[in-house]
């Protein structure tokens, strides 16, 4: 039972760890939540117990590309919630070993703290020509550096903020140089973004 914990209950340690949580967000396979810690606004992505764990993940890339810019930057990332739980409250061990749970209200034991990028998904013909650059410079940096699956088609895998600048916010299916799919997925990468570039171009043309 150890790795997965109740929803109800880790929402409960994070409000004893000081995240006033916001409401949550549940997208495909990871539990979204903005939050309120220490008078900064963040979000906290938690993995839903099934499927690829994405926190990981994007937690080693974080680590690796601290610092770049138009990619968020990492707060905490925690693990052995179900443990830590045990040792604040031990008679809960025994409510945990009974727990039969449906996908929807159990997360593993991790969890990832991003600093909150204010904005909206992005559309084509929002990206200035700077912008297009930096997405272009951003995609061949992840590819350079082996990683690959950026999903660019997908507008809610970034954010544009209230200063036009695009960010990448995302990145916990990402995959290393030698994943069998690796070549594919870049390839996927480079139609996307091409694909992305050539609208944004023809809707500015057309407005």
């Amino acid at each position: 039972m150890a790795g997965i914990v109740p929803l109800k209950r880790f929402n409960n340690y994070l409000n004893s760890q000081g995240y006033a949580l916001a409401g949550e967000n549940y997208l495909s396979s990871r539990v979204i939540n903005r939050a309120l810690y220490e008078n900064s606004e963040v979000i906290i992505k938690r993995d839903r117990g099934w499927g690829e764990s994405q926190n990981p993940v994007e937690n080693e890339i974080l680590n690796k590309f601290n610092g770049l810019e138009r990619i968020p930057k990492k707060i905490a990332f925690e693990e052995g919630i179900f443990n830590k739980i045990i040792a604040i409250s031990p008679e809960q061990l025994p409510f945990f070993k009974k727990l039969s749970l449906t996908f929807k209200n159990k997360v593993e034991d991790n969890f990832l703290v991003e600093k909150f990028i204010p904005g909206k998904s992005y559309n084509y013909e929002q990206l200035s020509p700077s912008e297009e650059q930096k997405l272009i410079d951003l995609v061949n940096l992840f590819h350079k550096e082996g990683y690959a699956r950026l999903d660019i088609g997908r507008a809610n895998n970034f954010i544009l903020n209230p200063q036009g600048e695009l960010y990448y916010i995302d990145l916990g299916k990402l995959i290393k140089k030698g994943h069998p799919q690796f070549d594919f997925e870049k390839g996927y990468d480079l139609f996307y973004l091409d694909e992305t570039l050539t609208k944004s171009r023809e809707g500015k043309t057309a407005l």
